[in-house]
């Protein structure tokens, strides 16, 4: 039974047993999972950790919202991880190797589908702060600080021309070809909507394309790939 799943789950399996337990309308195994989940994340310290909590969450807030179920209680324990999240958030970008920075940005897109869901404007601002802390944070992955960009572009909190120099500062001729394009891959992941539309961001990425040396040029084609590939074919 989810109740007695409770005791050994960590905050990540015990947001999955809140889901379950409402999906399946059992009151008071959600009940169990909600005091176990605020017990938790309180006593919380790993910023990773909690991005994990965010999404689903936010799902239960919805859909329990959609289904006239009481939530406050989900929303309170969100309000109270998301903004240990933004808080946290600096810190926990800081020295990620390649595997631990396409986790991070794994949990950022998470952190940030969850606050789409819902209005909670003071929430997502604290968030849009942190982001942009991170992209301006010294040391940071070139995939989570070009994910901050680009998240910082969609919700209109930097226009394209500041994106823009930020893109070109990144993919200007003294930089690291492979960290150019890493943090081209943060910012370009999804679509190719930004290409498609800003013609100045393509002539800024065309233009370093034909710069890159054959040497780097071999180094960086396999994230150039993985960037490209997950683009629709019409793209």
């Amino acid at each position: 039974t989810v109740a007695s799943r409770v005791a050994d789950a960590d905050i990540a399996a015990l947001t999955d047993l809140v889901e379950e337990a409402l999906l399946a309308d059992l009151p008071t195994a959600l009940d169990a999972a909600m005091a176990a989940l605020a017990d938790r994340s309180a006593r919380q310290h790993d910023t990773h950790q909690l991005m994990a909590a965010v999404e689903p969450l936010a799902r239960v807030s919805r859909y329990g919202n959609v289904r006239r179920v009481d939530t406050d209680a989900v929303t309170a324990v969100l309000r109270g991880v998301a903004t240990r999240v933004a808080i946290g958030l600096g810190a926990a970008c800081s020295a990620l190797d390649d595997d631990a920075a396409a986790r991070m940005r794994d949990r950022i897109d998470g952190v940030q589908r969850g606050l789409a869901l819902l209005d909670l404007g003071d929430l997502r601002a604290a968030w849009l702060d942190a982001l942009a802390g991170v992209a301006d944070q010294h040391g940071v992955h070139g995939q989570v600080a070009g994910r901050a960009v680009r998240l910082l572009l969609d919700a209109r909190r930097i226009d394209s021309e500041e994106a823009g120099r930020r893109v070109s500062r990144v993919l200007s001729g003294g930089a690291d070809a492979a960290e150019g394009a890493s943090w081209l891959d943060g910012f370009l992941s999804g679509d190719a909507t930004l290409l498609l539309y800003d013609r100045a961001l393509l002539a800024v990425v065309d233009g370093w394309l034909s710069r890159v040396a054959a040497t780097p040029f071999d180094d960086v084609l396999p994230v150039l790939r993985r960037t490209f590939a997950a683009f629709s074919a019409a793209e």
